[in-house]
Parts: C-alpha cells; structure tokens; sequence
C-alpha cells in the first residue's frame, strides 16, 4: 500500500472549475506519480469520501449559512471564510490521521497551508506527528490588487465595488492567518523567484522555501485526438491562422486588451480567427465589447467549456493578456504542451517560463497597441510562428513535463523524511 498524504483545497478538486483546481489536481497526479497515496480535504457537500482518478477527495460538510455563501458569494467566500472553516476541516483530518499510521504530511493549498498548520499546532502534546508545507503562489491580497488594477471605466459600478470589498476583506480576515501559517509551517514551495520575493516582502517568513517545478494536469492525461470543437469550425476565415485564449473573464486578466487588440486587426484588414474560451463575472460585457467592435464570425467567448484543451489543441497562436498573474499560468503551460506560438504579457512570473523572441513575444501589460502589433507580427509571419510552435514543444518537454513535477515532488518528500 502506497505511503498516504494529505493536500488540503478550498473546495472538490473535481469538479469543473478554473487553474486553481487544476494546480490541485496536478498536484495530486505528481503525488500519485512519484509513488504516494494523495487524500485531499476540501470543504463540500454531501459529506463523505470520493474516489477519483487522482485518488481520494474527502467533502467536510458547513452549516447552512456557510453552504449559502458559498455558493451566492463565490468571489469573496472561499477565502474569506478561512479562519471559520478551519475547525471544521481539522476535526476531519484529526479523525483520519488518528486512524491511520503516522508520521503524516499534510501539504495545504494557497492559504489552506493555515490548516494544515492549526491540525499540527492542535497535536503537538500527542504522540501524533504532523508535517505541515505549504504551497505558495501568491497571496489573497496580492491577487485581489491585481483585480484592482485592471478595473477600467468600462466596468460597472457594482463590479467596482466588489473587487475593492474583496480587497478589504483579504486585509483584515486572511491576510493574518496568511502570515501565521507561512511563519510557522515546515516548508513553503513555490515554482517563482517573484514569487519568493513577495512571500519574503510580504510575509517575513523564516521558514525554509523551497522553489520546484511544476507541470499541468494535462501533461499528466493522455487523451486521444478529438474532432475539432463546433465553435471553432463556424469561425471565418477558414484559412486564417487562429488564436486561443484560455483565461478568467476577471479585471486582472486582461481579457478586454485582447478583445480591443482583435478589434484593430479586423479594422486593419488582417485575417485571423480567434477563440477565447474561459467564464468569469466580466463574460457577458466582453461579449457586448466584441459585437460593438465589430468581430462576429471572426471571434467567439465560448464561457466555460467541458474540456478547454481541445480548443488549445487547435491553436496557431496562443494569447496571455494578464494584467496580473502573481505567478504564472497553467493554460501557458498548456499552450506549450500544445505546440502554439504564445504571445504573452511580461508579468510575474511569465518572463521566467518564456524569453522573449525565442520562445514567445513578451508584451506590455494592459497595452493594446503592443499586443496588435504583436499578434499581426505573427499572422503575417508563418516561419515566425512555426518557430515559436517548435519552441514552444522542446520548452514543455525540458522544464514543465509529468516526469518532471513528480520527481520534484518526490525528492522534496523524501528530505521531509517522507518517501513512498
């Protein structure tokens, strides 16, 4: 029987969701991989254990209010409710770690590390020993800023006020539960050098920090080749090369300057398709933004899609526009599993993953005419675009592979006296 450990998430793993979930899911598969037995707590409902594909997901149930939140206030609640929820997830994990054979490595994910923190700081006095490491990718606030950043006059006024909410609420009910499990955690990994300065700057941790590689879920699937989706072939031109955008349609995504970017190229009269594929609380107004510029036929907002690697697998260029990442992308990683030409923007940690002019066009933040200029550069240029798409192939199979990530985990592990 393979050697158990625990991951703890904001929520099921396994259900349709956005990078979050697939970090977690990556997780577990690298876990499974290098010879573990992964059991993710989460918060959830009906209560119980789940067997899935990447091992074991184990739902803590909320009262009622909680539950309510959880779904009517999925922007602010996952994370705002932190310092509520703890009790609850760690009686679960104290029931199954006190069933089970110790010593146990409880990895949490993002802030969740604070959990896994309070479960060893709960058992100190027993004879139960408790590994708590975290996983650090920036913080709540930090992302919340990002939101702020790209919040323009086209939002409404209630979108405003939500992302300034949720970044007073990061202040004052996560922020210091933040520092308290980074400062007393056995371990935090991180996959970026920006990433370490700013839970250095931030935080002022003392504990050790460990940098690893990572890999996406989809480096872990073999999938076979699927027909091309329906939204993709109604797109015109047909010959026209085509863009894929794989993001959250949120203020520090920056899905507006590509929109805007896309509007100068069909003004311009450059052939493109482009399709860009995520859901988010700014989908329908960047859907009113594409029929005000003009782009039906040439461009569609899909929302969220069962399985967005079949539209990446289309991809002859593939676009980050992020105002801010706080550390890097998975649908980047993604794009270079898939063999597109990337364009992105030059923020966190992306100019660690890809440099500029030989494995992606690095561009301003939040700058249309770069990231027009940069996309007619590569639908103009083939042997530019080929290049990048070959780049893009050897980039993925170095530095961000399935082998890769596990073996990284595994050693990590193992200097934690954890082996399988």
């Amino acid at each position: 029987m393979a050697r158990q450990v625990i991951f703890v998430a904001a929520r099921n793993p396994n259900t349709p969701g956005g990078g979050y979930d697939t970090y977690v899911r990556a997780h577990a598969r690298a876990a499974v991989m290098a010879g573990f037995e992964p059991h993710i707590f989460c918060r959830g409902s009906p209560p119980g254990v789940e067997a899935t594909d990447f091992e074991m997901v184990h739902q803590v149930t909320l009262p009622f209010w909680r539950r309510f939140l959880q779904t009517r206030a999925k922007g602010l609640y996952p994370h705002f409710s932190l310092k509520f929820d703890t009790p609850k997830l760690v009686d679960a994990l104290e029931s199954f770690v006190r069933a089970n054979p110790g010593p146990h490595l409880v990895h949490g994910i993002g802030c969740w590390a604070y959990v896994g923190v309070a479960l060893q700081e709960r058992l100190r006095q027993t004879e139960i020993k408790i590994v708590a490491i975290g996983s650090f990718y920036g913080s709540y606030g930090h992302h919340s800023e990002g939101k702020l950043r790209g919040l323009n006059d086209s939002h409404s006024l209630w979108q405003k006020i939500w992302v300034h909410a949720e970044k007073r609420w990061a202040r004052f009910a996560v922020t210091p539960l933040e520092r308290h499990a980074y400062s007393k955690a056995r371990m935090i990994i991180v996959n970026y050098n920006c990433v370490e300065e700013q839970l250095i700057d931030e935080f002022d941790t003392g504990v050790e920090i460990r940098q690893l590689p990572y890999a996406s879920e989809e480096a872990f699937l073999c999938k076979p080749t699927a027909a091309v989706p329906a939204e993709i072939r109604a797109l015109q031109p047909k010959e026209a090369p085509l863009i894929v955008s794989l993001s959250r349609h949120d203020p520090r995504k920056g899905m507006e300057i590509l929109i805007r970017a896309l509007g100068r190229l069909k003004q311009a009269g450059v052939p493109f398709r482009a399709c860009l594929v995520g859901r988010g609380e700014l989908l329908h107004a960047h859907r009113l933004l594409a029929q005000n510029l003009g782009l039906e036929g040439t461009t569609v907002l899909t929302g969220m899609v069962p399985d967005p690697f079949l539209y990446l697998n289309c991809a002859d260029i593939f676009v980050l526009p992020s105002i801010r990442e706080c550390s890097g992308s998975l649908s980047l990683l993604e794009a270079l599993q898939a063999a597109a030409a990337v364009i992105a923007s030059d923020v966190d940690g992306i100019p660690e993953d890809v440099n500029h002019g030989e494995s992606a066009l690095l561009v301003k933040s939040g700058s249309v005419p770069e990231l027009t200029e940069a996309l007619t550069n590569l639908l103009c240029n083939p042997d530019l675009r080929v290049r990048l798409a070959n780049q893009s192939r050897e980039l993925f199979a170095t530095r961000f592979s399935a082998d890769i990530f596990a073996c990284a985990i595994r050693a990590t592990y193992a200097d934690l006296r954890f082996t399988p």
